[in-house]
């Protein structure tokens, strides 16, 4: 009976705590990411017993890095709280089994909510009080200083910055297309920030309502850096559809109209489709008859076939040589007259129409070069494939539009706006600092010449040391960390 109670009293230490290890472990730090300001991310701290017998924790606290205070933005909900140690029917502990490759009892997914106010960074120190009796850090319990506790500790930091986000193109025509048909188009969702963009839903107004629709399900997640394909689905009927795509979004740019979609409306429409006989006009530029090439405003009228061949409304009209200005507008149809510049009229029944009018969005040819809606938002003037309309920035630069790379020319390549990104003078990740400025990472948001080096081993602060401390001392970034005791047997 002796020998075993001298053997019990030597498992005990000198406070009475059992010398059987009790061991708590996280990881040194935890990047909770980017969320936009005000909005809220749950995210997880893992906890692990690596003990040999069962450990308890009692006690968790985040303190703001900035101003030492109990932290705002990073939210601890106490449910982790569930065992009742002191009888009085609330949760004020939480026990962890030993340690043990074939369980989950050993370990605790602790749910930390990031709730910024506004935009910026954010970082702070979690501290957890238990009966680890293997850490040489000890301090007072909160809620009972009259009782010490082993202490660990994580660090926590992330980001908040408002999604970016951008819809290409910007305008989606159909085209003229036969009654009863399906067809698929679709618009690129370009995430250009931080903050994962959450598309709940996309909608659709004016007369798109019941023939164009979303094929893509939702709700839709686009990554930082990445970009999602929606897919646009159109039944074509008699009828012209138009309006607007909008799309239900965390991203302030999703919000408001982002595309204009439209089907079977020649107004507005670049689609060769609506000139069927290949003259040079579509019906809803004046083409009076469609399907015959010899009938356009820029044709001459022939008497004795019963057409309206130059589609000025009158029908084999006599004594209208082609010399003569009809419209007063000083060029005539063979090209003579002040007004003419070396063109000819090409609709001599319309004054507003002529070599010396300025072209028009209106589907016609207003300035008789031969090019229908060329230098305005329509046309497609540099040949590159977009118009400034459909989100080409410089429409007379094949080298700029929405789909080339980005280069270090002074110059928005890809319609971003922003220019040279990726390039040694601008700030990809938002730090504050440039490549040319000292930053060593301009891919991460936490390094950067003179940044705080968390014990996350990387090179924070660009000083070519990972994890090292105030004092230059590597490793002096985890000095945060409790020590542990030497092994026990």
């Amino acid at each position: 009976m002796t020998t075993l109670l001298l053997s019990l009293l030597a498992c005990r230490s000198e406070t009475g705590t059992d010398a059987i290890p009790r061991r708590l472990e996280s990881f040194p730090y935890v990047d909770a990411g980017a969320v936009a300001p005000l909005d809220r991310r749950s995210f997880i701290v893992p906890l692990f017993s690596t003990g040999r017998t069962k450990l308890r924790v009692f006690d968790m606290q985040i303190l703001d890095d900035a101003t030492g205070a109990p932290s705002e933005v990073f939210q601890l909900d106490d449910a982790w709280r569930t065992e009742d140690s002191d009888g009085d029917g609330v949760g004020d502990a939480r026990d962890l089994a030993a340690y043990d490759e074939e369980s989950d009892d050993d370990t605790l997914a602790l749910p930390v909510v990031f709730a910024p106010p506004v935009e910026g960074f954010y970082s702070a120190v979690m501290t957890m009080w238990s009966d680890d009796n293997e850490t040489t850090e000890r301090a007072p319990l909160p809620t009972n200083p009259d009782r010490e506790m082993g202490v660990w500790k994580v660090q926590l930091r992330a980001v908040s910055q408002y999604a970016c986000a951008r819809v290409i193109p910007a305008f989606l025509d159909f085209g003229a297309r036969p009654s009863g048909g399906q067809f698929t188009d679709s618009v690129s969702i370009e995430n250009c920030g931080l903050v994962r963009i959450d598309i709940a839903q996309a909608n659709f107004d004016g007369t798109l309502v019941g023939s164009v629709e979303s094929g893509t399900l939702y709700p839709l997640y686009v990554l930082p850096g990445e970009s999602s394909a929606v897919d646009i689905r159109y039944t074509a009927s008699s009828s012209p559809v138009s309006g607007n795509l909008s799309f239900v979004s965390n991203a302030e740019a999703l919000t408001g109209v982002a595309v204009a979609i439209q089907g079977n409306l020649c107004t507005g429409s670049d689609s060769p489709g609506w000139d069927q006989d290949n003259d040079g006009w579509s019906s809803c530029g004046g083409d009076c008859d469609d399907l015959d090439y010899s009938m356009s405003p820029s044709a001459f009228e022939r008497a004795g076939n019963s057409k309206d061949d130059d589609c000025d409304g009158e029908v084999d009209e006599a004594g209208n040589p082609t010399s003569t200005d009809d419209d007063g507008d000083g060029c005539n149809e063979v090209g003579q007259g002040a007004s003419c510049f070396g063109f000819k009229d090409c609709d001599d029944a319309d004054a507003t129409i002529s070599p010396a009018a300025v072209e028009l969005a209106d589907d016609v040819d207003n300035d008789c070069d031969g090019a229908i809606d060329n230098d305005t938002e329509r046309s497609d003037d540099d040949g590159d494939g977009l118009s400034e309309r459909e989100g080409d920035c410089d429409d007379s630069s094949v080298l700029v539009n929405i789909g080339v790379a980005e280069t270090t020319d002074s110059i928005d390549n890809d319609c971003d706006g922003a220019i040279d990104e990726g390039g040694p003078d601008y700030d990809d990740d938002g730090d504050g600092m440039t490549d040319n400025e000292g930053d060593c990472d301009d891919g991460d948001p936490w390094a950067y010449t003179g940044a705080f080096e968390f014990c996350d081993y990387y090179d924070n602060d660009c000083d070519d040391v990972v994890d090292n401390g105030e004092d230059g001392a590597e490793n002096g970034a985890c000095a945060f960390l409790p020590e542990r005791k030497a092994a026990t047997n």
